[in-house]
């Protein structure tokens, strides 16, 4: 944001921090101001770093769990279902991967899905490849 090409006000995420057991945080704020293009040659006055401020968003934690599975033979498809984190109560667009095996004993999962955005509380999955009698299905969140 700008004010006629004479101020700029940044916003940046800088991480994610639980609170204590009191409920509180800590902030810490440097306003050394820095010369532009240097690391540390103080400017006094002529290039002022300026704090404006702190948000904060509650973050709920999902209790992960796949809550509903169905199974179409006839189609050869299967939908999973499960509890995931709605984008409105996370710093970041939650993002799922499904992976399959069809047997506990394959040494390797395969991913059939990446980069599915939560759907809100709940998120689905439909595998079209579900032509086997049984599959083993797993949920992933980077």
């Amino acid at each position: 944001m700008t004010n006629s090409a004479t101020n700029f006000l940044y916003q940046a995420y800088v991480g994610r921090v639980a609170a204590s057991s009191s409920n509180t945080i800590s902030v810490f704020v440097d306003d050394n101001a820095a010369a532009v293009a240097t690391t540390g040659t103080l400017a006094g006055n002529t290039n002022r770093t300026w704090y404006d401020g702190i948000s904060y968003a509650p973050v709920a934690l999902a209790n992960f769990r796949v809550n509903n599975i169905v199974r179409d033979s006839a189609a050869h498809t299967t939908t999973l279902t499960w509890n995931s984190i709605a984008p409105d109560s996370s710093l970041s667009f939650p993002v799922y991967s499904v992976q399959k095996k069809l047997s506990l004993t394959d040494p390797n999962w395969l991913t059939i899905a990446s980069n599915l955005f939560s759907g809100g509380n709940t998120t689905s999955f439909t595998d079209i490849t579900a032509t086997d009698s049984s599959a083993f299905y797993r949920i992933t969140s980077p």
